[in-house]
């Protein structure tokens, strides 16, 4: 998806996606829009958990032409998957709990990449909650992050990093 204004006026942009279980709006996630000039061919999460929750890596080919995707996730590759021009694809690997995540594609060629977690405390069934998270371009990878709250005590609050 790509959000552009008119007359090349700065805007900002974000996705929220709500859930319905079927009878009520029980959650809703909400993600920033990467800006397109940090489009790159490289992104990197910190972690990926496939045996406690639900996670599934989201990629989409941004590019001009086609492209193939590795994922690898703690430095073992996951897969490849051929993407061409504006195609995009979703992957989960069961039983996986490990980190980092990078996923990159072929050529050069610009992708976007995300993650979504969903929790399912009853074997997977029924989301009762997720949460989604834009990959960070490799190349705007630091020494230094801040973040603008912790919170140990009313939530089980866990932070996670890596060395991609």
């Amino acid at each position: 998806m790509q959000i552009q204004s008119s007359g090349g006026v700065p805007i900002i942009a974000s996705e929220r996606v709500a859930y319905f279980d079927g009878s009520a709006w029980t959650n809703f996630s909400e993600l920033m829009g990467l800006p397109a000039g940090q489009l790159t061919d490289t992104y990197v999460m910190p972690w990926y958990n496939n045996v406690d929750l639900n996670s599934q890596l989201r990629f989409g080919n941004v590019g001009s032409s086609d492209t193939t995707v590795t994922v690898t996730v703690g430095g073992v590759v996951q897969g490849t998957y051929p993407l061409a021009v504006n195609q995009s694809l979703r992957v989960s690997y069961a039983g996986l709990n490990d980190g980092p995540v990078q996923i990159q594609s072929s050529e050069g060629v610009p992708i976007i990449a995300s993650e979504r977690v969903a929790y399912t405390p009853n074997g997977g069934l029924t989301w009762t909650s997720f949460s989604e998270l834009m990959g960070l371009p490799a190349n705007e990878l630091t020494d230094t992050y801040v973040m603008p709250w912790y919170n140990n005590v009313d939530l089980n609050s866990q932070l996670r990093f890596g060395v991609p």
